[in-house]
């Protein structure tokens, strides 16, 4: 997070970043306002400076990955994943040990994360405008 937010210590800790695209995109909870890492949002910081909310939640996210897709950044979350078949093992196991369910496109994760955590992006932009 040094790099996104350099010299801005509690700009870096309102993120629990997990994992990278790959591309270099940063996957990360988003701990706005000490959220709940619960509640927290999934949001990606992409290696061409994209600034995208995935899911409402960690369960969530899990229920798009459930999905298939190869580049949540790039792939079109509309269309049924390339990859449906080769991930039924993952959606068994959220099923079975998370009871979580997994929709056949991933738009309807995003586009609910999209529209409760709009800001995002303008949260960010706002920090570069002042700090970059």
């Amino acid at each position: 997070m040094a790099a996104w937010f350099p010299n801005d210590v509690a700009m870096q800790q309102q993120f629990a970043v997990f994992g990278r695209g790959s591309t270099g995109s940063v996957y990360a909870l988003w701990l706005r306002d000490n959220l709940d890492t619960e509640l927290a949002p999934v949001i990606v910081l992409g290696s061409e400076g994209e600034l995208l909310v995935l899911a409402t939640n960690s369960l969530e996210f899990c229920r798009l990955l459930g999905c298939g897709y190869d580049e949540l950044e790039w792939d079109d979350l509309t269309q049924k994943a390339s990859g449906w078949n080769a991930t039924q093992p993952l959606r068994n196991w959220l099923a079975t040990n998370l009871s979580i369910d997994c929709p056949p496109t991933g738009d309807s994760i995003v586009s609910a994360a999209k529209q409760q955590f709009s800001g995002f992006p303008d949260f960010i932009q706002q920090w570069q405008r002042e700090n970059l």
